[in-house]
């Protein structure tokens, strides 16, 4: 009995260890979107407290309530943490795409989401209505045997 104790200590250890360090992960990759996105101004933290998890969102370094940001700082928390999510996940997925995203954001945060996503490695399809990339002043839809779309 002493032996199973000493092992179920050992083993239970060594989870929380794992959830801690990939909690701690997780939340570095998030962040790292974050302060691009944001322009430094949000930032994320993950405790893990006997197995249960909370997050604090900082704004400009203070902890505010989730419920408290505006539409487009709660957007940015939520394209971070998906792109994290895309970059940990083992299967890498190389295609995103993301309805209205913009229509929340300032003209300067579009600017900051679309270079984000051009530095990433997949293919992404923003739609939207009311934004136009500069990069891309017209877009064609061909249909042959399959539909593509065309930039130009």
């Amino acid at each position: 009995i002493a032996e199973y104790t000493v092992l179920t200590k050992a083993v239970k250890d060594l989870i929380n260890y794992k959830i801690e360090y990939s909690s701690k992960q997780f939340e570095s990759l998030i962040n790292s979107y974050l302060v691009k996105l944001s322009a430094g101004e949000l930032a994320l933290t993950f405790q893990l407290d006997n197995a249960k998890l909370s997050v604090t969102v900082y704004n400009a370094g203070t902890p505010v309530e989730i419920g408290t940001l505006s539409t487009g700082e709660l957007l940015m928390v939520k394209l971070s943490t998906l792109l994290a999510i895309r970059k940990m996940n083992p299967v890498q997925i190389n295609l995103l795409f993301l309805d209205e995203v913009a229509a929340v954001l300032t003209e300067e945060n579009r600017d900051i989401l679309i270079n984000v996503l051009l530095e990433e490695s997949f293919n992404t399809f923003v739609v939207n209505h009311s934004y136009i990339n500069p990069l891309c002043a017209s877009i064609e839809v061909v249909k042959d045997k399959f539909s593509r779309i065309i930039c130009q």
